[in-house]
């Protein structure tokens, strides 16, 4: 896990598990981020579902690392009320797109959007990347993860799914 800074932070080790959030955390977060396509996404346009919020950097090694568990996990709740968003901090369309092309092989299965003046960043209080956050059905952050993590891993699937199963 790479600091804003971009320094070396501690962090999780890849099979750690989500962790809840208390108050005062569990308050209403938001955005309004441009995606890859230039369309206006808000977390708002996302209700009714438990949205899976990762803040990422193309030059951040863990943050690429984790991206294709994030993707599995999506693919393996696909048929529930859950969606992703990965957040890009501070690089611009151009940048993303070059990364995914030639580092990724094409675009994500996931929604990209850009938080390049990092706005957002800031209201979520990032303070590492990567940093993903679970927001339930409500609107508000019910968990977070801070640093690489297998998202595929069961344990964190049956934790987004006992979130799904609330109404």
């Amino acid at each position: 896990m790479f600091a804003m800074g971009g320094g070396l932070a501690t962090g999780h080790a890849s099979d750690d598990l989500l962790t809840p959030v208390e108050a005062p955390w569990t308050q209403s977060v938001t955005f309004s981020l441009s995606n890859l396509a230039g369309e206006k996404r808000t977390l708002e346009d996302f209700s009714g579902k438990v949205v899976l919020v990762n803040f990422w950097a193309t030059w951040c090694r863990p943050c690429i690392k984790e991206l294709p568990s994030i993707e599995e996990l999506k693919d393996r709740l696909q048929s529930e009320p859950f969606d992703v968003v990965a957040i890009n901090v501070g690089e611009d369309k151009a940048q993303i797109e070059d990364f995914l092309s030639k580092r990724l092989g094409g675009p994500l299965a996931i929604q990209v959007l850009l938080d390049d003046n990092m706005v957002a960043t800031k209201a979520w209080k990032v303070r590492a990347v990567p940093t993903t956050y679970v927001v339930d059905k409500s609107g508000r952050i019910a968990f977070v993860a801070t640093g690489e993590t297998d998202f595929a891993h069961d344990q964190i699937v049956e934790q987004i799914r006992s979130l799904l199963a609330r109404s």
